[in-house]
């Protein structure tokens, strides 16, 4: 009765980073990734061979490895993906603008991928959590006892973490 539904769940390897901690991992969302990172039922992501590393320089804790773990992905500014053969089975919409990003701890350049008719001073709404940024360059803005990937494929900013952002012409 049920072998019709076939459920396909895909892994991802991905960093994570809050105001606070690195994390890196694989990752399956429950359905395709930009539903689950903005599915408010679902606040928690399943890390599996995962590490989490404090980014202070002046850590009194030391990062941790384990099979598993849970983290609140409320609390990341972002999620990236790393591997581009993982990145090409993501559908995003195909019309995108040169923005930077800043954050916290970081300032993040890459394409934002939009509707096309979205205005540039009004990229960012409220209706999603998570937007997905691809061609991603990430410059750290003081030092950082580890530092993430500095190039990845697909990255997915959560807007709450965001302090500013403009769209780069030219």
């Amino acid at each position: 009765m049920f072998e019709r539904l076939k459920i396909s769940m895909e892994t991802f390897q991905v960093e994570a980073v809050s105001n606070r901690y690195f994390w890196r991992g694989s990752f399956t969302p429950l359905g395709p990734i930009q539903t689950f990172l903005n599915d408010h039922q679902r606040p928690y992501v399943i890390l599996r061979e995962a590490e989490i590393v404090p980014l202070a320089p002046d850590r009194k804790v030391r990062g941790v490895r384990r099979d598993s773990m849970t983290a609140n992905k409320l609390a990341f500014a972002f999620l990236s993906l790393l591997d581009p053969a993982e990145v090409q089975r993501i559908q995003l919409l195909p019309s995108k603008r040169p923005v930077i990003f800043y954050l916290e701890d970081f300032a993040v350049q890459g394409q934002l991928h939009v509707n096309v008719d979205a205005k540039d001073e009004d990229l960012i709404d409220e209706t999603r959590l998570y937007y997905p940024v691809s061609d991603v360059r990430l410059f750290p803005i003081h030092p950082l006892a580890v530092v993430p990937t500095g190039q990845v494929p697909l990255l997915y900013l959560n807007v709450t973490h965001l302090q500013t952002y403009y769209v780069q012409n030219g």
